[in-house]
């Protein structure tokens, strides 16, 4: 199996053949979290104009994401994972997430080839993910690590990355040496910072829930939209 790691914004331009958007802190914990919730579909937006007129025009239920990691005045949740666990019954509803990272990586990785196959996650569902391309005998694996805003690396999505790496190529690092080292890191000191409090500390609890979750998300295009679906193996 050929695979590629890579970062940022350009590597989401440069992605080819099967692709992984990783953004762990937070847009794909929070999708997950949402997936979980009963969420039926999850509407990917680079700006947030563009979610915000998904909902007006009723393609869209609700509205989530940030700016900053502060979510937009109009929009019905932030780029929580908590904040969705707690919200009230999401059931069979269609979302419109629109993020810094993750989000604007698929659109950017979508724009350049519209052929490609296209993953998001973070680390719930990271084997799940990985087990749906095992299965599919999908090849030349392109992972990229989103970062912050896409313009500087950070280390729970550099590790993230390298634990897909590790589980297609059925050598798995160690999951706590995985959680260790983003415990290390200062993206993972926000969440407990008091002048920060867009960042709650259960947010961090659920980014670091390995493999929690037995579905991955792939995304698929529809009247030019990028739609993120919950796929079971």
């Amino acid at each position: 199996m050929n695979i590629t790691l890579d970062s940022l914004k350009k590597g989401a331009e440069r992605a080819t053949g099967t692709v992984i958007i990783i953004d762990v802190f937070r847009a794909f914990t929070t999708a997950a979290v949402a997936f979980n919730k009963g969420a039926n579909s999850i509407f990917l937006t680079e700006k947030i104009e563009e979610a915000t007129k998904l909902k007006q025009n009723k393609i869209a239920d609700i509205t989530m994401g940030e700016v900053n990691g502060i979510k937009p005045l109009e929009f019905n949740y932030g780029n929580s994972p908590y904040e969705i666990s707690i919200a009230n019954n999401l059931s069979g509803l269609n979302i419109a997430q629109s993020t810094r990272s993750g989000t604007l990586g698929v659109s950017l990785a979508a724009k350049t080839n519209q052929n490609k196959k296209i993953f998001a996650t973070g680390l719930m569902t990271a084997k799940s993910t990985t087990d749906i391309i095992k299965i599919r005998n999908l090849d030349n694996i392109y992972i990229v690590a989103m970062g912050y805003k896409g313009i500087k690396k950070t280390e729970e999505d550099e590790i993230c990355a390298l634990y897909i790496k590790s589980l297609l190529e059925n050598k798995p690092l160690d999951k706590k040496y995985v959680i260790d080292s983003i415990m290390k890191s200062k993206s993972a000191k926000q969440f407990n910072d008091i002048a920060l409090p867009q960042f709650h500390p259960k947010d961090l609890d659920y980014a670091l829930k390995i493999d929690s979750e037995k579905f991955a998300m792939e995304i698929t295009s529809k009247n030019e939209l990028l739609i993120l679906k919950k796929i079971y193996n």
